[in-house]
């Protein structure tokens, strides 16, 4: 071996040697390292979103996060597309001023994963994940068994009632439907029609105690909620179920100004997937997983279609917005609004347009035995799968939808919308029930051959209420829905 051919093989070892000492050192003494300090040449996020009234909120918090981490620069972008993930993934592919981190609704990921625009949460932040969001968040950002993003806000719906006008009927205000034949609906069953004698004699031995608990505004021994002035508190008289809700129009007059007791969008999916959302599986990878023709789903829209002979709606003469205006008008005792309406309610609250106390609580069962489950919308943060700097991007997005909701910006202050996180301080009655019915409610189908699954949806409802055969209908849905997936 030449002299020559030694001296180049000494010096390979002495570069690998000092390569290794300083990759020992830099583990030994340096400990993990943030992206940011893996970058110290400095890092630029892109962050695309689509919903102008977070803007202010995105830059606030990219903001915080560059100074927090020097050498990384989280850059959010507003983007006006009608083909959001298209282009998303057009700019990815070309290479070119594609975002590393991106807002899409939850329906959109099973798109986006089978793009490869998606990178599963892993490792430390998913276990975050689970501590700090519902079953129900975790569910909204999971396909094919992968969680693929961070859940952020979401939009929902529930009831909300004139609260006025239930107070008058609570303090006793308003006149039966029957003046000979009055009912007590805090205390009459709808079933057994008027009290039995033993009942009664129970009652007028009760009457001083309840008297004296009335006035004291307190329990009673049954635990009813007793108000000052001796009749039952509103909380009592919000329908838990639909049978509740016909036990209370049945019962009741409205009162003076009421056109309609209960009146919702009968048009919208939104409003109606309640009746079915708990008693149907849609979600899957397979034909196999679809389950819509059920016993559930056939009681619930039995229910839902009885009560046009209650609460007929003409659907073509409503809207969520019509119905908005009817409510501030007080025509309307009961309705359903998603977040978005409710936040009109509130500002015309506040401008004084809304001349009624109102108040919100989750959407009454279908049933005592079926259990209803309104639709949900979630946004979702997801790194981008094309990002050269993914673990930089999964770092703002965990901080985007965890810390600085939580500890920094309150985002429904801020934007109006109502973090998904639930450990984010619910300050108001709107976030408080919206959280508890996203909490049981469910989303739409993920997989991509599903995409028209709210149409057909929606003519089913329109169907049913309009009269056709329930079990029909959803057979014919089941079917739709079945065809467009792949068999296993």
């Amino acid at each position: 071996m030449s002299k020559a051919i030694k001296g180049m093989l000494t010096l390979l070892m002495v570069i690998v040697v000092l390569g290794f000492g300083v990759f020992t050192y830099l583990d030994l003494y340096g400990g993990t390292r943030t992206p940011a300090e893996q970058s110290a040449s400095g890092v630029t996020l892109q962050f695309w979103y689509t919903d102008s009234s977070m803007t202010s909120y995105y830059n606030n918090a990219a903001s915080y996060f560059n100074k927090r981490n020097e050498g990384v620069t989280i850059v959010p972008t507003l983007v006006d597309s009608a083909e959001y993930l298209d282009d998303i993934y057009e700019a990815s592919v070309e290479g070119t001023s594609y975002p590393d981190l991106y807002v899409i609704s939850d329906d959109s990921l099973g798109k986006a994963y089978l793009a490869g625009l998606t990178v599963p949460v892993t490792g430390e932040d998913l276990s975050t994940l689970w501590e700090e969001f519902s079953t129900v968040a975790i569910s909204a950002v999971t396909y094919e068994n992968k969680v693929l993003g961070y859940p952020f806000y979401f939009n929902t719906s529930t009831l909300v009632y004139n609260e006025t006008y239930l107070q008058q009927i609570a303090n006793g205000e308003t006149a039966s439907s029957d003046d000979e034949d009055d009912v007590d609906l805090s205390t009459a069953d709808p079933e057994d029609g008027d009290a039995s004698e033993e009942e009664e004699e129970s009652a007028e031995d009760t009457e001083e105690e309840s008297s004296e608990a009335a006035e004291a505004g307190t329990e009673t021994e049954t635990g009813e909620t007793v108000a000052e002035n001796g009749s039952f508190s509103i909380e009592e008289l919000v329908p838990v179920t639909v049978a509740e809700l016909l036990d209370l129009a049945n019962n009741y007059e409205a009162p003076d100004g009421v056109e309609s007791l209960f009146k919702w969008d009968v048009n919208d999916v939104f409003y109606n997937y309640y009746f079915i959302g708990g008693q149907i599986v849609v979600d899957g990878s397979t034909s196999s997983d679809v389950d819509i023709n059920t016993e559930g789903a056939i009681s619930c829209l039995t229910i839902f279609q009885e009560l046009t002979e209650f609460f007929y709606v003409d659907p073509d003469e409503v809207d969520a917005d019509s119905i908005l205006e009817e409510f501030l008008e007080g025509k309307v005792l009961f309705t359903i609004m998603d977040i978005n309406h409710a936040l009109q309610l509130e500002e015309a609250a506040a401008e004084g347009t809304m001349e009624y106390d109102y108040g919100y609580s989750v959407i009454p069962h279908p049933s005592d035995v079926w259990m209803g489950a309104a639709l949900s919308v979630t946004q979702v943060v997801v790194v981008n799968g094309y990002s050269e700097n993914a673990e930089a991007a999964a770092a703002f997005a965990s901080f985007l939808t965890e810390e600085y909701g939580r500890e920094v910006e309150s985002l429904y202050t801020s934007t109006g919308h109502v973090s998904a996180n639930k450990t984010v301080e619910k300050t108001t009655e709107l976030e408080e029930v919206f959280s508890k019915e996203y909490e049981r409610s469910t989303c739409l189908p993920k997989n991509p051959a599903a995409g028209n699954f709210w149409m057909l949806l929606e003519n089913t409802f329109s169907n049913v209420w309009e009269g056709e055969s329930i079990e029909t209908e959803l057979l014919t849905l089941e079917d739709q829905v079945k065809a467009q997936y792949a068999v296993e």
